[in-house]
């Protein structure tokens, strides 16, 4: 897959994955503890990541599973927590 000038966000549980070439002035848009989508990290990505707490099923994972292993666990909390605040 080539890739330029692209701005790609919103894409969980990754923004991006597989090979791709580089071709410069690309975008992604990344804060993974963003789950409510609206440019922060607060109480509301906690609520939603504890509603979905455990392994995957019924649609849970979609936005939660923070590190893409197929359970909601501490791992995703962490990373929720380490990202808190303003997206960049």
């Amino acid at each position: 897959m080539l890739l330029e000038s692209t701005t790609i966000c919103d894409n969980f549980p990754d923004e991006i994955t597989g090979e791709f070439t580089d071709l410069g002035g690309n975008t992604l848009c990344l804060c993974p503890g963003d789950i409510t989508g609206n440019g922060e990290v607060n109480g509301a990505d906690l609520a939603e990541l504890l509603a979905s707490w455990g392994p995957c099923g019924g649609g849970n994972c979609e936005d939660a599973d923070l590190n893409g292993d197929g359970v909601i666990n501490g791992a995703d909390l962490s990373i929720l927590l380490g990202g808190w605040g303003p997206c960049p």
